[in-house]
């Protein structure tokens, strides 16, 4: 993963770059835990090659999977060059 703070004022804002196959949440998670962030707004862009998703039932202690009604997402053609 690489990080860059945009901005450090008392919003804080950063940006993420994991690697492939990096585990997302975990990343995320240990990130948030080592700049003593305690609650936080998150957007991404970018693919997974699978993922799962779901919600925490937090009386059993177990995440349950949830069926995703949409998708918003945006492409790009092969042909145009990115950096």
């Amino acid at each position: 993963m690489k990080s860059k703070t945009i901005n450090d004022a008392a919003e804080r804002i950063f940006v993420l770059i994991l690697d492939p196959g990096e585990e997302a949440f975990k990343t995320i998670t240990e990130f948030a835990n080592q700049e003593k962030i305690t609650g936080a707004s998150v957007s991404a862009i970018g693919a997974f090659s699978q993922a799962k998703v779901g919600w925490l039932d937090f009386a059993a202690k177990k995440y349950k999977p949830i069926e995703v009604a949409a998708i918003t997402g945006a492409r790009r053609h092969r042909s145009v060059r990115t950096w």
